[in-house]
């Protein structure tokens, strides 16, 4: 279990640079599809920077970002 724990971190993490190397608007339009799954969304986010999720969120539709916030609030 601790190994496919730290699998999952590691593509978690994989994700997130991905998604930090795109355009903050193209990677906030991808992110808001995946309605469905906003703890991996989350997840993803809270790999980066804050920085770099700064400028992703601020592209998202404010009741989403909003949403994810919540979720991603310690």
């Amino acid at each position: 279990q601790v190994i496919k724990d730290l699998e999952y971190s590691q593509e978690v993490k994989d994700w997130a640079e991905t998604f930090t190397k795109m355009d903050a608007k193209n990677a906030a339009a991808i992110l808001e599809e995946m309605t469905g799954d906003t703890n991996l969304v989350s997840k993803i986010l809270l790999s980066m920077t804050s920085k770099q999720r700064a400028a992703i969120m601020a592209e998202m539709d404010s009741v989403y970002a909003a949403k994810l916030t919540k979720i991603m609030y310690p």
